[in-house]
């Protein structure tokens, strides 16, 4: 009769792996979530101990109102004769 008991107990699934296994992914996402956490808040500190990062828009920004400021001294008068002359030459 033992050996009835036995071969039973051997030949039974194994109920405990697919709550174990949800339990591990579980744990993992939320490490990997405090994780990125953790990268964000280390980023935001990096950024208030280093205001460089800031001048570098604001000189970017600056760089872009000359180019503009540049641009609009342009005479387009002058290109559009040169263009229709083109036009003319071409036959266009």
């Amino acid at each position: 009769m033992d050996n009835q008991n036995v071969n039973t107990e051997e030949n039974a699934p194994m109920n405990d792996s697919p709550k174990s296994l949800g339990s591990i992914i579980g744990a993992i996402i939320i490490v990997i979530i405090i994780i990125l956490g953790g990268f964000y808040f280390w980023g935001n500190k990096l950024n208030e101990e280093n205001p460089e990062n800031t001048s570098e828009v604001a000189t970017t920004s600056d760089e872009v109102i000359d180019i503009e400021a540049d641009l609009d001294t342009i005479n387009t008068d002058e290109l559009d004769v040169e263009l229709d002359n083109i036009d003319a030459e071409l036959g266009l």
